[in-house]
């Protein structure tokens, strides 16, 4: 309810928000990040996190890691297929633009009965 009511009430500036504070900051990558990155045969990996860590810190071995959210489901699909390594992050991406962030009990409603993946 909170997030619902943060949502509405920020409107346009809930993207900006999204950004300044899972993006802007640019934590370092933990040692659990750099532990993920060294394990060898994972096809994907998957995360409910927003921030940009993760792939931040699988770019050190791969500059082109492919980053999938919720509306991806035709390139979740092809990199299944074709066994190619991808990130997704099923509860959108604070870095992409109009990210999508699933954060309200709507959000949870529209991603169930409205999007295909």
């Amino acid at each position: 309810m909170v997030a619902s009511g943060l949502k509405e009430d920020l409107k346009v500036y809930f993207d900006e928000f999204i950004e300044n504070t899972f993006v802007t900051p640019r934590p370092a990558p933990t040692d659990l990040h750099k532990a993920l990155v060294g394990l060898e045969r994972l096809q994907f990996i998957l995360t409910t996190n927003y921030d940009t860590i993760l792939e931040r810190a699988y770019r050190t071995k791969d500059p082109d890691v492919t980053v999938c959210t919720f509306k991806d489901a035709g390139e979740v699909q092809r990199r299944l297929w074709k066994r190619e390594f991808f990130i997704l992050k099923a509860h959108g991406d604070a870095a992409k633009a109009g990210n999508g962030i699933i954060l309200t009990d709507l959000d949870y409603r529209n991603i169930l009965f409205r999007q295909r993946a």
